[in-house]
């Protein structure tokens, strides 16, 4: 039997699905020119915290630095 999935596209163009199990954004990245091909990057659900922590530290580090 399917589980039960309930999918919506983000402002950020990647698309936030969340089933029985969890949740997990997922992007993707067309390649250089139509001889390649794409590739999909999926963020667990439990992992978005550490990516916006190491945003905002690379944002802070960049800051420090132009000053």
């Amino acid at each position: 039997m399917n589980k039960a999935k309930y999918t919506e596209p983000l402002a950020s163009g990647g698309e936030l699905n969340v089933t029985e199990d969890g949740w997990y954004i997922q992007y993707y990245f067309n390649g250089p020119d139509l001889r390649y091909n794409g590739e999909f990057v999926t963020i667990q659900g439990n992992e978005v915290d550490n990516y916006i922590k190491a945003s905002r530290v690379i944002t802070k580090n960049l800051q420090n630095f132009r000053k």
